[in-house]
């Protein structure tokens, strides 16, 4: 169910006889507003309508809290941080309706706040608020679309603090019984530096995740010396984990491995790992450079990315999928990332470009004692940027008895505007439109 909080005359008699047509089915409930109330004409920046906020609308809060129905999921798009403020006084304002347990039947949440200006601290206004103690206890699943870069220019002065305040010292704001009950968490970054602090702390309380997906949107952490992190980095034990089985890291650049080095996962199963902006994969300037040369100075650590992707060094490594998307390799960087997977079945290395003798490192797997990946099933090499032959690949995976699917970017048709690609193995001569 879609709600479009600034249409006219919303009331909360016409919302439950929509909910009831689905019957006693969960349901899920979208609260969004293109527009709430009027748009700066400056800069077309969104602004609360202040008294008239149409997420002020208790016909919207009585509809989560009161209505006969068990919502399985709600997602609430916000266009600033006085529109979500408001609709938390509201939410307060209605209280509670015994034999109603509607709220309380919310299992994933999901909060937009791509188009803030800035991010809400009222503690540097003296009060004690923390933005997320508005949310059921019984959410399990929550994800965060965070606002970008604070304006400083921003004319809707309750919504953000300084700059540099806003960016630097923002928490997530979550609190931590309700991160300890989360097995889903989603952080989306549109900011070129990104609090480690908030990220980090975070994930302290989350020792139940089973899944976690950030996307860094290329993003840089900061405030390393922050007090609440210094023991991570001063002794590297890090933020553990313990039940986390799929991470997706989206948008990645090559300076934050380190940082996210700090993140334990022992018993970790499904890796997907995206560098760059994913907008731009096709571009060959600005691709992240996986090197072993420690003189190299242009290219980043591919030692510490495979000790990142490896996991616990004292134990076995238990990554059973891995994805990379949007990499360059020179030469051993790959083997030297992929030859201790052991428990490896499925490899997917997407828009990634072999450099030079890099398309050397599967010859140098079937030279490997004792034989390693021995537990590959598939191999997916998709839009690789070179057309020229990897040596002994076919050999390599002939003699595991792995599916193999291999296709080359054609830059040449691709400038043309055909967007195709050849597939050489695995599904055969088929093509693929890219749009």
């Amino acid at each position: 169910m879609w709600v479009k909080a600034d249409i006219q005359g919303l009331t909360y008699e016409s919302l439950l006889a929509w909910v009831n047509r689905g019957g006693s089915m969960p349901k899920n409930l979208e609260i969004s507003s293109s527009v709430c109330g009027r748009i700066d004409r400056n800069n077309g920046r969104l602004l609360c309508n202040r008294n008239t906020c149409r997420f002020y609308n208790p016909a919207l809060t009585r509809l989560l809290k009161h209505a006969p129905a068990e919502w399985r999921s709600v997602v609430l798009n916000c266009p600033t941080p006085t529109c979500l403020i408001r609709f938390i006084d509201s939410l307060n304002e209605a209280g509670h309706r015994t034999g109603s347990n509607s709220w309380n039947s919310v299992h994933s949440f999901q909060m937009i706040a791509s188009t803030w200006n800035g991010w809400i601290d009222r503690e540097a206004r003296g009060h004690s608020w923390k933005a997320f103690s508005f949310l059921p206890g019984s959410i399990t699943s929550f994800s965060l679309h965070l606002p970008g870069y604070p304006d400083d220019n921003d004319n809707d002065h309750a919504d953000s603090d300084s700059l540099i305040d806003a960016q630097i010292k923002w928490p997530l704001q979550i609190p931590a019984e309700l991160l300890h009950g989360l097995t889903n968490l989603q952080l989306h970054f549109d900011s070129p530096s990104i609090p480690a602090s908030a990220v980090f702390t975070a994930l302290q309380h989350s020792e139940n995740l089973e899944a976690l997906e950030i996307d860094l949107s290329s993003g840089v952490f900061n405030d390393h010396m922050h007090g609440a992190l210094m023991p991570l980095y001063s002794n590297r034990n890090g933020v553990s984990l313990p039940k986390l089985r799929r991470l997706h890291l989206g948008q990645v650049i090559g300076e934050s491995i380190q940082d996210l080095k700090l993140i334990k996962f022992p018993n970790l199963v499904d890796l997907f790992m995206s560098f760059g902006v994913d907008g731009f994969v096709d571009e060959s300037e600005g691709c992240e450079t996986f090197s072993l040369d420690s003189d190299d100075t242009v290219s980043f650590d591919a030692s510490a990315l495979a000790n990142f992707i490896h996991g616990d060094p004292t134990s076995p490594s238990s990554l059973q999928h891995l994805h990379i998307k949007g990499a360059s390799f020179l030469p051993g960087a790959l083997h030297h990332i992929i030859r201790e997977l052991h428990s490896l079945a499925h490899l997917k290395l997407e828009w990634v470009s072999l450099v030079g003798d890099a398309k050397h490192d599967f010859a140098k797997l079937i030279e490997d004692k004792p034989t390693p990946l021995q537990g590959l099933r598939t191999l997916e090499i998709t839009r690789l940027k070179e057309s020229a032959e990897i040596p002994l690949l076919r050999a390599f995976t002939e003699a595991r008895g792995i599916d193999l699917k291999l296709s080359v970017h054609d830059r040449e048709e691709w400038e043309k505007g055909d967007k195709r690609y050849l597939y050489l193995a695995g599904i055969g001569l088929d093509s693929e439109d890219e749009y």
